[in-house]
């Protein structure tokens, strides 16, 4: 026991350095997240407007396409606070910020990133306006990635995949697909991950088969709950898919394939055939919107239920099946383009203007062009290095994530928003390479300094 114990002691002294240093990361996240919004007033969206209207009842009409877990969370706030349950609201959002910040501290640990290089590239993500402007906000988005970075965390952190690990991410798994539809087959990375580390073998089968009923369990339950309510719904989640290809069709100039539908009587009725019959998609970096087809969305937006129109969904998929999938994943690689969203005008008070426009500035340029450069570099260094196991957990969440969200989002401008899902793990993603060099650095500056001090 002697004998180990300068090992003990020095295992101990490191947690500890780590865990006082996590904790101090925590703190300077919330305390810059508060400066952002002094009022803790979150912004409201029509999404937010609908969460909070079926927090007052969860079996009102929007229960048929929104999930239950965002909703009880705002009643529960509401039960601290009937008069300030929007405060709360943000305070606990603002904690969600800095504990998937924290959790981003240990994954880089994990990777063996330095302390300083750890502080520096786990701020840069706590720090990000996207991140902060979304956390006060009334969206599930940051929720959803609360749960998503909890859930790669738990696959991560250990050498070996044991099965209450996979249990447990699987809980996870099913947390936020209750949070937000669009992670209702995000099991499929913990399912991948698990037959890499464990292989095929009936012991995995099973494993894969409880993780399976584990991660639907709750979206059963919650379909099973609103059974009645769905039947008397006009709209049920599977329409928010069919929307999506609607939308994409119309954007590719495939409206005609629809005639005889509702939605094709609509845009003939508002005089949009023709504009709508002229679209095309046009291949670009950001994948801005065609000014036409924004007009068409916008003129629809007040008839929603016939946007996601199941029949002209139907006839496109029939008539021009491989089509709609490339013009549904033709704005993918924008996902990693777009930009984010700047602070509100009230934000920082007290900063000085000039440093505020470099926290902008600096923060939009790390997006583009830098993002997309820095993923693929990281990519193949990850790989080059053999890091697996990162690479397929943090990897294929992204995939994941950014091909649910680009079929499901024929208007690029939301991605900002929706990325937020992911927005951590990605950074993380791009960051490992900076972190990887500033270890470099750091070694090769101590190495020159004991060459020097040896010198004289």
């Amino acid at each position: 026991m002697f004998k180990n114990f300068p090992v003990i002691l020095s295992s101990f002294l490191g947690d500890k350095v780590k865990i006082t240093c996590s904790v101090l990361i925590f703190l300077l996240v919330f305390i810059f997240s508060y400066w952002s919004c002094p009022d803790l007033l979150p912004k409201i969206s029509p999404d937010g407007h609908g969460y909070i209207s079926l927090s007052n009842d969860l079996t009102s009409k929007s229960a048929s396409f929104r999930t239950f877990l965002y909703p009880s969370l705002i009643k529960f706030y509401k039960y601290c606070s009937v008069d300030n349950w929007k405060i709360i609201l943000s305070l606990f959002q603002i904690i969600f910020h800095c504990t998937s910040t924290v959790i981003i501290f240990f994954i880089f640990d994990k990777c063996k990133i330095k302390l300083i290089s750890n502080i520096i590239c786990t701020l840069l993500i706590g720090f990000n306006p996207n991140l902060i402007y979304y956390s006060t906000y009334i969206l599930a988005d940051n929720t959803l990635a609360f749960f998503t970075n909890i859930c790669l965390y738990i696959l991560f952190r250990k050498n070996i995949l044991d099965s209450k690990s996979v249990i447990l991410a699987s809980s996870f798994c099913s947390l936020a697909s209750v949070t937000k539809p669009a992670a209702l087959l995000l099991i499929i990375v913990v399912i991948f991950f698990l037959l890499f580390k464990r292989g095929f073998s009936r012991k995995t089968y099973r494993i894969i088969i409880f993780s399976i009923v584990i991660n639907f369990s709750l979206p059963l339950a919650w379909e099973a709950y609103n059974y009645d309510n769905f039947s008397k719904s006009s709209m049920r989640k599977t329409d928010l898919i069919l929307g999506g290809i609607n939308f994409n069709a119309i954007k590719g100039g495939l409206v005609g394939l629809g005639e005889g539908t509702q939605l094709y009587s609509i845009l003939e009725e508002k005089q949009l055939i023709e504009t709508a019959e002229n679209l095309k998609i046009e291949l670009s970096y950001t994948m801005d919107e065609h000014p036409d087809f924004l007009k068409i969305k916008e003129e629809l937006s007040n008839h929603w239920e016939v946007g996601v129109d199941n029949d002209f969904a139907f006839k496109v998929i029939r008539n021009a099946p491989l089509k709609i999938i490339f013009y549904s994943l033709s704005n993918w690689h924008s996902f990693f383009t777009k930009r984010m969203w700047a602070p509100s005008q009230g934000a920082f008070p007290g900063m000085p203007v000039f440093l505020k426009t470099f926290y902008v500035k600096f923060y939009s340029y790390l997006y583009r062009p830098f993002l997309l450069p820095l993923l693929v570099f990281s990519l193949f260094l990850l790989v080059y290095r053999k890091e697996y196991d990162f690479v397929i957990i943090f990897f294929s969440a992204i995939m994941y994530a950014s091909i649910i969200i680009a079929m499901l989002t024929p208007q690029g401008g939301e991605f900002p928003r929706y990325r937020v899902w992911v927005e951590y793990i990605l950074w993380l993603c791009a960051l490992i390479p900076l972190g990887y060099g500033i270890n470099y650095i750091l070694y090769h500056t101590k190495k020159l300094k004991e060459q020097i001090d040896k010198f004289f």
